[in-house]
């Protein structure tokens, strides 16, 4: 299943680089383990989508630790097999 998810630049950039492996998100799209998402970047400021995008991977989720209905998405930088 794919996620359509935004971020703000700043997050945008580390989720990009593989710098932030996690993001915590609300717990309102079933995500699960192998689940594509896709990240827009998204502009606080002209509050707009900026067009790029990136896609990553769920490799884990835990509910542990976060407020209750979120959950801690981790995550991995696609590759082309």
């Amino acid at each position: 299943m794919q996620h359509f998810l935004k971020a703000n630049p700043q997050h945008f950039e580390t989720l990009c680089t593989g710098e932030q492996k996690c993001s915590i998100r609300k717990n309102d799209r079933n995500f699960q383990v192998g689940d594509e998402v896709i990240f827009l970047e998204y502009d606080t400021v002209s509050e707009r989508c900026t067009g790029d995008s990136h896609l990553l991977h769920i490799s884990h989720i835990e509910n542990f630790g976060v407020r209750q209905g979120y959950v801690a998405l981790s995550l991995s930088l696609s590759t082309l097999s």
